[in-house]
């Protein structure tokens, strides 16, 4: 990865860009440009990672891919206002250049303990099933080849990031006061929709709708997945009868069924 002579051009876009609040006297920082928290561990890991003479790009988009507080803030700094393609996380650090990555993860907002043991759980909870269901939409996405895997995973990291900011000790408005639009968080159309309608998909746009359903029914998958062993062929049958995405699949068991090892990996892998 190369040193930029200068800050990416979605900062430099950015910051010149007409604010949206502009006129009002109290803007609610949560509408509009919010900060996105990044977990302790990751801004150590990047230190680690980037302090060094040479650079791992797999390595660190694999650190940022499972926070996304900090995803979501390299997605917005790599693209321009205008930009609306999926960009892969990989292409997005190229775009950025260290410099710009290492000052975005000096400046970053961090997660810190809430003060009740409820939110703590809570914070937890949600940020292990939104890795769940970023795993399983690219799961998905791989089998089907019919959405790029890349797009559907950063849709399922990032769909339950309003609840997660409404979590940070920076926001001080409920969920339902929380409306992102491209406009006010500066991100790409795909996850913003995601995020909104990933409960209803049919109310997302039409260019979105594949993306918001593949990130619906990977939501619910995981849901209905966390169950012993006992449990999941019945689970499995009725995913097949409620979804009718892989009824005309010919090899759907087969795929359920390494969909289902997945999460108990996923499992295992996130138990921290």
């Amino acid at each position: 990865m190369h040193e930029p002579v200068q800050v990416g051009k979605a900062e430099t876009r950015r910051s010149s860009s007409p604010l949206p609040w502009r006129g009002q006297t109290q803007p609610n920082p949560c509408r509009y440009y919010p900060p996105f928290p990044a977990l302790p561990t990751t801004l150590v890991e990047l230190e680690l990672l980037l302090g060094g003479q040479s650079l791992d790009l797999a390595k660190i988009v694999s650190v940022i891919r499972r926070d996304p507080g900090f995803a979501a803030e390299v997605v917005r700094l790599a693209r321009s206002y205008e930009d609306q393609r999926p960009l892969p996380l990989e292409t997005c650090l190229i775009h950025l250049g260290t410099r710009t990555l290492r000052r975005a993860a000096r400046m970053v907002p961090v997660w810190t303990q809430p003060l009740s043991e409820a939110e703590v759980w809570k914070l937890r909870w949600r940020l292990r099933r939104t890795r769940f269901v970023a795993l399983a939409a690219e799961t998905i996405s791989m089998q089907l080849c019919d959405l790029s895997p890349e797009t559907a995973y950063l849709a399922g990291l990032l769909h339950d990031l309003p609840a997660l900011v409404c979590l940070s000790d920076t926001c001080s408005c409920s969920l339902k006061e929380i409306a992102p639009s491209r406009e006010n968080w500066n991100l790409p159309d795909y996850l913003v929709q995601s995020m909104r309608w990933h409960r209803q998909p049919v109310q997302a746009d039409p260019q979105h709708v594949q993306t918001v359903r593949r990130v619906a029914v990977a939501r619910e998958w995981v849901n209905k997945l966390q169950i012993s062993a006992t449990d999941r062929p019945a689970a499995l049958d009725q995913l097949i009868v409620e979804n009718p995405l892989w009824q005309h699949l010919p090899n759907k068991m087969e795929v359920l069924q390494r969909l289902a090892t997945k999460v108990e990996e996923w499992q295992h892998a996130y138990s921290g």
